[in-house]
């Protein structure tokens, strides 16, 4: 490690660390058409019947105006559904159209694969490490700080 400033911030290295994991199945999210923020949305909805968009907005990091966006986009483009929720008519539940689940299945195996060579690359114990100490970052912080 050098002795920059930027170097002993732990912001700066869990962003690098993210960066450099991420690189290649972003490109290959980029080489679909989707920006890295539109995989996200996507992508967490993989394994869900449905979110809100303020459930949405919170697991994609990104305002509720931000995310509408998002949404609104991936709609015109066929990839979402949304429907009113049956008890409060203000709220909407998005959930992947089979346009949205098929384009995103290739992804979906992309990312895994990735996750896959991270956890060989580290070990099973110290990637299960790292994880538990991320979650207790997020624990402490996550909830601190606003979106976007």
């Amino acid at each position: 490690m050098t002795d920059k400033f930027r170097d002993r911030l732990l912001a700066h290295l869990l962003a690098r660390a993210s960066h450099d994991i991420s690189r290649d199945y972003l490109r290959a999210v980029n080489e679909r058409g989707f920006t890295a923020r539109q995989w996200r949305l996507l992508g967490c909805l993989w394994d869900e019947d449905s979110l809100t968009l303020s459930e949405l907005a919170q697991v994609i990091f990104c305002s509720q105006s931000t995310t509408t966006r998002l949404v609104d986009r991936l709609l015109e483009l066929g990839l979402l559904k949304k429907r009113m929720d049956t008890d409060d008519r203000r709220k909407f539940h998005v959930s992947l159209s089979k346009k949205g689940r098929d384009a995103i299945a290739p992804l979906v195996a992309v990312a895994e694969a990735a996750e896959a060579r991270i956890v060989e690359t580290l070990g099973v114990e110290r990637a299960d490490r790292l994880k538990t100490h991320l979650e207790d970052i997020i624990g402490r912080f996550g909830a601190a700080n606003g979106a976007d």
